[in-house]
């Protein structure tokens, strides 16, 4: 047995050939992405944000990917003809996952081409900075989406043939036969990667808008603002909150001093302090006891 039969080699070989062309699908996914936030203000398709149209594909990117790597670890020469028939159901329900997302993929970037026709003829293409003038324009806009066409064409066309191959089953004549891979599968992948080489988005996507950086710290800044607010919000209420703590302390105080004062009074024969009786000791009224004895009885010398 040759060591490329071997088990472990044949699987990493399988892996890599069935899986590469996910790579540039992502790419293809990122890239309109950057192309939404540089081209359009708002900065969004079907009520979409860029940015979050860059995340949701790539989780759908990586989605199929976990669901083709399965089905192709399943393919390796010595795996037995159930396991591989399972492989190739499992592999070629990703590449389907892969075609439906692209599919949708699609809707977006007509859409967005709609969108930049739209914004041409009302002359409001987005974006801000000197660099508009010369990389913002729709002219670059429909060079970069006929590049994106360009590659998911290829990749639609690669999945199809991959689709075809598995299925006949793990044994036919694709299968035997290196030629249609190199045709059907190589030759697509490598003229893709040619053509975002040489028409780079990097050429047109220039710039402060041309990626997420500003948007991030712009972001960050609103964050920090707002954990700013909350933190002055709370020192606020703290010290509000000291300061009624203060003051029922106080009034306590003053209702206890009123209090002592009012006992004191009492003690001291004075009337209490809210007593209409102002100034001078207490006189006793006349027939009631006095200070220093009884009145005396009447008719008496």
């Amino acid at each position: 047995m040759t060591d490329q039969q071997q088990s472990a080699y044949a699987t990493v070989q399988v892996l890599l050939i069935l899986l590469a062309p996910l790579w540039i699908n992502a790419f293809v996914y990122m890239t309109l992405g950057r192309m939404i936030h540089f081209f359009l203000t708002p900065d969004t398709v079907f009520g979409i944000r860029a940015k979050r149209i860059t995340l949701m594909f790539v989780l759908c990117d990586i989605l199929s990917f976990l669901v083709q790597a399965t089905g192709g670890s399943l393919l390796s020469p010595g795996a037995s003809a159930d396991t591989q028939r399972l492989g190739l159901h499992i592999y070629m329900g990703g590449v389907g996952l892969q075609l439906l997302f692209i599919g949708i993929f699609l809707a977006l970037c007509v859409r967005f081409q709609l969108n930049v026709r739209r914004r041409e003829q009302a002359d409001v293409l987005g974006g801000e900075g000197e660099h508009m003038t010369a990389y913002n324009t729709a002219r670059n806009a429909r060079r970069l989406l006929w590049l994106l066409y360009a590659v998911l064409g290829l990749i639609v066309y690669r999945n199809i043939f991959r689709l075809v191959e598995f299925s006949a089953g793990t044994v036919s004549t694709i299968t035997t036969h290196e030629w249609f891979a190199y045709f059907f599968d190589a030759t697509p992948m490598l003229v893709a990667l040619v053509a975002v080489h040489v028409f780079h988005p990097g050429r047109v996507l220039r710039g402060p808008n041309s990626d997420f950086s500003e948007e991030r710290r712009r972001e960050k800044a609103e964050k920090t603002a707002k954990k700013a607010a909350k933190r002055a919000a709370r020192e606020d209420r703290a010290r509000e909150k000291v300061r009624a703590i203060a003051e029922k302390k106080q009034e306590k105080q003053e209702r206890k001093k009123r209090k002592e004062e009012k006992k004191a009074d009492t003690i001291k024969g004075y009337p209490p302090s809210s007593s209409p009786v102002i100034g001078g000791p207490w006189q006793a009224p006349p027939g009631s006891v006095s200070e220093i004895g009884l009145v005396p009885y009447p008719g008496r010398g």
